[in-house]
């Protein structure tokens, strides 16, 4: 790894643990590919925070020119700290349209896990994921009703629309289970735990749902384990399931999760994801079950400095084809952390799941 990305993990440890010792500035950093690497990562304004407790100790050797900072700082305030009440507020607006119709929403991911951060408005907002627990045609055809918004159901397991300038994702499955055969096992799994129980959030005045831990747990390590395997990890997901953790470790049922990712082959990437945290991002490992990875640095190293970095040739459809054969096959390492079936079958199976839904291809 370079400099700036070793010094990145440092600031995210600062910006998630204010106890967390500082270390120098290194006299010859690069702040702009410091900046430039926090962007990629999803982890601008965390990183922000870090710096800012790194200065205040008095710790920053050499510090970053005034047109580096004024762009960390505007980053910082225009995508993050205006745009996250209007995304709060966006989502207590539609739970209330709901309401009016006796539908509950559940939000998925974002703005409930962006609670287990610090700065709950440092963590990037971006679409939406809701739940209407089991009502999501109902709740589709009021808004096409009554506000005339158009329904995109071109997906697998989520229909698509805007609502207030915002983009919804509203699912009927949580994951997508024509991916895997192991997905239907995960799904069965999840729609079982989402009935189990919620938590109620106020917005606003306008009560919002977001998952037990329990449920959150399991979906948290499918979604983050589907990009990984599929193409890339950021950190700013290792850092929700690392936030997630911290906050709710004593309410999850660490041997039933344990054991269900086990028969579902997620074990060796949930190992993974708990090692990133306690060692590399400063997590307490009390908080976390036992077992570690030997694949953690060339994960770490992949996050920084992809293995796989040839562009989709767009608009070329036999290219693109190609482009996708070779990047499934780059990841065979990443699909063996992930899912217990063949490569050779998981390639029939998601074939089939892009014939069936040719939108998904996005050529």
């Amino acid at each position: 790894m370079t400099q700036e990305s070793t010094f990145l993990l440092s600031l995210l440890r600062l910006g998630i643990h204010p106890a967390a010792e500082g270390e120098l500035t290194p006299a010859d950093i690069d702040w702009q590919r410091v900046l430039d690497l926090a962007g990629t990562q999803g982890v601008v304004a965390i990183a922000w925070d870090g710096y800012s407790r790194l200065y205040e100790a008095g710790m920053v050797s050499v510090d970053m020119d005034k047109q580096v900072k004024k762009q960390w700082i505007g980053r910082v305030i225009q995508s993050h700290e205006w745009k996250y009440p209007t995304y709060r507020a966006t989502i207590g607006h539609l739970a209330s349209f709901y309401a009016e119709h006796g539908i509950k929403m559940m939000v998925l991911k974002g703005y409930g896990l962006s609670l287990n951060y610090p700065t709950p408005a440092h963590r990037p907002c971006g679409d939406v994921d809701i739940w209407n627990y089991g009502e999501y045609k109902r709740a589709d055809k009021a808004l096409h009703d009554e506000r005339g918004i158009k329904i995109d159901n071109s997906h697998h397991h989520h229909t698509v629309f805007h609502f207030e300038g915002q983009m919804f994702e509203n699912h009927y499955d949580f994951v997508n289970v024509h991916a895997h055969p192991s997905s239907k096992v995960v799904e069965k799994r999840l729609k079982e735990l989402a009935f189990k129980g919620d938590e109620a959030v106020d917005i606003d005045g306008q009560c919002v749902y977001i998952p037990n831990p329990d449920f959150n747990a399991l979906f948290l390590l499918r979604h983050t384990s589907a990009h990984f395997a599929a193409e890339k990890m950021t950190l700013r997901q290792i850092l929700d399931w690392g936030t997630f953790v911290q906050r709710y470790h004593d309410r999850i049922d660490w041997d039933g999760l344990t054991a269900f990712v086990d028969s579902v082959g997620m074990r060796p990437f949930m190992n993974v994801l708990n090692g990133i945290c306690v060692n590399w991002l400063g997590f307490s490992t009390g908080f976390f079950p036992t077992g570690r990875s030997n694949a953690e640095s060339r994960i770490v190293e992949d996050i920084f400095n992809p293995e796989f970095t040839d562009k989709n040739p767009q608009g070329r459809f036999f290219g693109s084809l190609w482009w996708r054969y070779r990047r499934w096959q780059h990841n065979a390492w990443k699909h063996r952390l992930v899912y217990p079936e063949s490569m050779l079958r998981t390639f029939f199976v998601q074939l089939v799941a892009h014939l069936m839904k040719p939108a998904s291809l996005k050529m």
